[in-house]
């Protein structure tokens, strides 16, 4: 074997390697990416978790966020007021908790996939538990699921959920 030959073959398992290497740092860009757009989207839901826990627990705060309500009933709140006999103030201030709740909860089921199968059906019927027919928070589910802000895919596992036997 000549010295160009064994140059030749020497320049082609450079070109391999720089393909082969190419080929792994565009994998770690797209997981590096996922894994932004996850962390990027759990934290925004802690946060609103948290703001609206505060919200809910501190008084001062949900003295005032019952002022900014007019007094009034929202829809959502009424029907609280009408079907669990809660007063307005407290009508208001379950909806913030189930909010919270929901937040926890979509987030859950954007991953649902990365739990375990005991976590996940452990997770279902707590679901199942939480939004069954004649509860508060079926209540409070029946009347929010609609929403524009509402996660659609979320509402959609939970219905499925529901619908399962359990």
């Amino acid at each position: 074997m000549n010295w160009e030959a064994i140059a030749a073959i020497g320049q082609m398992l450079g070109s391999v390697a720089v393909l082969v290497t190419l080929g792994y740092l565009a994998v770690q860009v797209r997981h590096a990416r996922s894994e932004a757009r996850r962390s990027t989207t759990e934290n925004r839901a802690a946060v609103a978790r948290q703001l609206l826990l505060l919200q809910v627990t501190d008084e001062r705060l949900n003295k005032v966020y019952m002022k900014t309500m007019d007094g009034g009933s929202t829809e959502r709140a009424a029907t609280f007021v009408g079907r669990m006999g809660l007063s307005d103030a407290e009508a208001k201030t379950y909806d913030v908790f189930q909010v919270v709740w929901w937040q926890y909860r979509a987030g859950v089921i954007n991953r649902i996939d990365d739990l375990p199968s005991g976590e996940k059906s452990a997770f279902d019927a707590t679901l199942r538990l939480s939004y069954q027919p004649g509860g508060v928070a079926h209540v409070w589910y029946e009347a929010n699921k609609s929403l524009p802000h509402i996660n659609p895919d979320a509402v959609r596992y939970i219905d499925n959920v529901l619908a399962r036997p359990g």
